[in-house]
């Protein structure tokens, strides 16, 4: 048997690109050509050749089972592997959520090419009817998940196994189910006066520079976890945004790239914030003396007492002490993000520039998750021209 691959792609900065694999059997079809097997695959050229190797072993040992022949169980395998390979672990981990409970045990061994559009109806009206451990019905969010996570796996299926011609979830619409973006209230945030004490409050915590950037800049939680001394230009006064957390807990740190393309952008600074980071890069640098060989440094601007990434957990629990001590709300750290949003938007600031500090792909995504007080903003337009007109 003799197998080939062909790149069908462009290679990504990663070398990743989709390929072809064939391989011959070395057997007649009755009208005399040989059988063939042909493969997509994505991935590197080695990873490639590797799924090559594996195939021409199955091959020779009578192992490979044909696509036509494959069930859900098998695809979703391949699949996911695929998920875990090629995409966040965030994506990977959501995925595998919904997967295991509501996917797997229900069409597990059902073979793909019988799955149409009544199966996957039939699987949604008994997925409404399953609940949850405190014993409620599943959310119509969950059940759009399904559907969304199933006709992932299913297009996987059509582009790159092409065992089935068309995704039959295309037909299936679930009410109220897809993501829906999270509209921001005022009690989500902090106003002008418990900002300026939460600060306040905040300025001998080790993570005081965490909450100073966070409400300074707008910038994602992640995203200020991965900043290196390197993004900042004190002397431009810029913080340039290129990577982000993706995946932060007992089974290891990973890094990319931000939420969306337009999340890697430039970020201007005023004079104070400036400042305050170069004080906090005295204080790290007096910190890793006093360490010795216990810090660990990775030039991170936001670490722990040992130079580590900082987790979530550490940062709610410190703001948390923070907010009591301020006599203010508590809100989730993410949410100094949106404080900077909003303050932005009620100070007149456009729109399109908020959206571009906060790295949203559309400006639309800004309009709706601030839409709750833009109302507010509406009446102190209308004082404002009042006071000018007259």
């Amino acid at each position: 048997m003799k197998g080939s691959i062909e790149l069908r792609s462009k290679l990504d900065k990663n070398k990743v690109g989709s390929w072809r694999i064939e391989i011959s059997t070395g057997k007649r079809k009755p009208d005399g050509s040989y059988e063939r097997v042909r493969k997509s695959f994505r991935g590197t050229k080695e990873q490639a050749e590797l799924r090559k190797a594996e195939l021409l072993i199955k091959l020779s040992r009578n192992e490979y089972v044909p696509d036509s022949t494959m069930t859900f169980g098998e695809l979703s395998e391949r699949w996911i592997e695929d998920v875990r390979t090629n995409l966040d672990p965030n994506t990977y981990t959501f995925y595998k959520n919904i997967l295991d409970p509501y996917l797997l045990p229900e069409i597990k061994d059902l073979q793909v090419s019988k799955i149409n559009s009544a199966a996957i109806k039939t699987l949604i009206s008994k997925t409404r009817k399953k609940k949850t451990r405190r014993n409620k019905l599943l959310s119509a969010s969950t059940i759009g998940h399904v559907r969304s996570t199933l006709s992932a796996c299913l297009q996987y299926a059509v582009d790159e196994l092409e065992i089935i011609s068309e995704n039959p979830c295309a037909s299936v619409r679930t009410k109220g189910g897809g993501s829906k973006i999270r509209k921001i209230k005022s009690t989500d945030v902090y106003n002008e006066n418990q900002i300026r004490e939460f600060l306040k409050a905040a300025k001998e915590e080790w993570y005081y520079m965490y909450f100073l950037l966070a409400a300074s800049t707008g910038m994602r939680q992640n995203e200020i976890l991965a900043l290196t001394w390197g993004n900042v230009d004190f002397r431009k006064g810029i913080i340039t945004v290129e990577q982000a957390i993706k995946q932060n807990n007992k089974e290891g740190i990973i890094v990319g790239d931000p939420k969306t393309a337009t999340g890697i952008r430039s970020i201007d600074i005023d004079a104070r914030l400036i400042k305050t980071l170069k004080k906090h890069k005295v204080l790290q640098s007096e910190q890793k003396l006093k360490m010795g060989s216990a810090y660990t440094d990775q030039n991170l601007v936001i670490a722990n007492e040992v130079g580590r990434v900082a987790n979530n957990g550490q940062l709610r629990k410190v703001m948390k002490r923070v907010a009591e001590k301020a006599k203010v709300p508590y809100i989730p750290p993410k949410n100094l993000r949106h404080t900077h949003a909003t303050l932005l938007l009620r100070s007149g600031v456009n729109p399109k520039v908020v959206q571009e500090r906060l790295g949203h792909s559309d400006i639309t995504i800004t309009l709706n998750v601030y839409s709750a007080i833009l109302p507010t903003m509406q009446k102190e337009a209308v004082e404002r021209f009042e006071d000018l007109l007259y």
